[in-house]
């Protein structure tokens, strides 16, 4: 099967939807298929180029200078679009927003390709006014009518289906898939080596080690953790992630180590050496960062959404409404009883093995891709489980 995949940047910017988008596409390949990854090319961040990728040339302002990333591909490379839809069975889009995707779909559609589109967020609000109406009114016209017009869509959590199930009318019954991880890089690691993590991050033993992963904005909620690091300076906080909205450098707490965006190998060591993992995030679909840090053993604090995403979820993390003030409460009565949390590694390794791998979740969308080319079967009848869903 000829696979086409778009997203708005590749891995190496670390973000989830990225690196969501990275892991399938491997288990894709994986499986025998042909697959074609096309996002922007963001020259500031290097990777080796695959001769499978399709890099498009673009201006990326909107995220350098208005901390939202949304970048414009340039319209020169517009004709690749055209060749690359006409090459494939499938067209796989990541995200009903982006301009890209929103151009890939309309050539699809005049193609007649088969649409299938994953939506990982839903409305996520920002501090600035003109840029929560620019997302609610793109969301309910543009993302509106690529979402409607896709043979399927696939939803990350029940949150983020339900938010959009308000106003768009399916054109076959939608569906979700929750995130995975990829089990040759993310486990528990020995105690020796997480020794050597925190002895390398200059951090004793039995202190409380709390790490953040993602890109350093309001919406993933990095003001609420300064506010933490004042509150509790014997807390020692590392933050991993691109700077973006804020830069967490320039709080010069002692009690915060601020690192660049990581590899997959470099944060499977900072999960294992963290007593908690912690994710403010206003509102969040399924993180990809809440997934990983499960399968090394280690504890999580989410907001709601993110926490009911999966049956079962909710009982093995701690739910955190950040911005309503009760981060620091939560954190510090977890904090008190090292010992429960520490009880929670072997539910949350069996709940993360069992019910969350990449492959699995690959395999699921092959299963849906062979059904909406095959011509055997309408899109209205495809039924694809997730073993987290039953």
């Amino acid at each position: 099967m000829k696979i086409l995949t778009a997203s708005n940047y590749y891995y190496e910017k670390m973000g989830g939807i990225e690196m969501v988008t990275h892991n399938l596409v491997k288990n894709f390949r994986a499986a025998g298929h042909e697959v074609r990854w096309m996002a922007c090319d963001v020259r500031e961040a290097v990777r080796p180029v695959s001769a499978d990728d399709v890099r498009l040339r673009c201006w990326n302002f909107t995220e350098s200078k208005l901390g939202f990333p949304y970048p414009l591909a340039s319209p020169f490379d517009l004709v690749k679009t055209i060749k690359q839809v006409e090459w494939c069975d499938v067209v796989h889009l990541h995200d009903c927003l982006y301009l890209h995707n929103q151009f890939l779909y309309r050539v699809a559609r005049i193609f007649k390709k088969p649409v299938v589109t994953t939506q990982h967020i839903a409305f996520s609000p920002y501090a600035q006014g003109y840029k929560n109406l620019l997302q609610q009114a793109t969301y309910k016209t543009a993302g509106r009518a690529l979402l409607e017009s896709s043979a399927q869509v696939v939803f990350v959590n029940q949150t983020v289906q339900d938010w959009f199930q308000g106003f768009v009318n399916f054109r076959s019954k939608p569906f979700i898939l929750p995130n995975g991880f990829d089990p040759q890089i993310f486990g528990p690691l020995p105690d020796d080596e997480i020794s050597s993590v925190r002895d390398e991050l200059k951090i004793p033993a039995h202190s409380p080690l709390l790490l953040f992963v993602g890109r350093f904005t309001e919406k993933k909620g990095v003001q609420f953790i300064r506010e933490a690091a004042l509150k509790n300076p014997e807390w020692h906080w590392v933050l991993a992630g691109e700077v973006a909205e804020q830069d967490p450098r320039a709080w010069s707490l002692p009690n915060v180590k601020v690192f660049g965006p990581q590899t997959q190998r470099e944060l499977c060591r900072l999960y294992n050496a963290a007593s908690l993992v912690v994710l403010p995030s206003i509102r969040e679909g399924f993180p990809l960062v809440l997934c990983e840090a499960m399968a090394c053993g280690t504890p999580v604090a989410v907001c709601r959404a993110a926490a009911e995403a999966v049956d079962g979820l909710s009982e093995l993390v701690l739910t955190i409404d950040a911005a309503s003030g009760n981060l620091t409460e939560t954190l510090t009565a977890a904090l008190a009883h090292p010992e429960k949390l520490q009880s929670l590694k072997p539910r949350l390794l069996e709940f993360a093995q069992e019910r969350l791998n990449w492959k699995a979740v690959a395999d699921r969308y092959c299963e849906l891709f062979a059904a909406l080319t095959s011509g055997e079967q309408s899109s209205r009848e495809i039924t694809v489980k997730h073993p987290a869903l039953g």
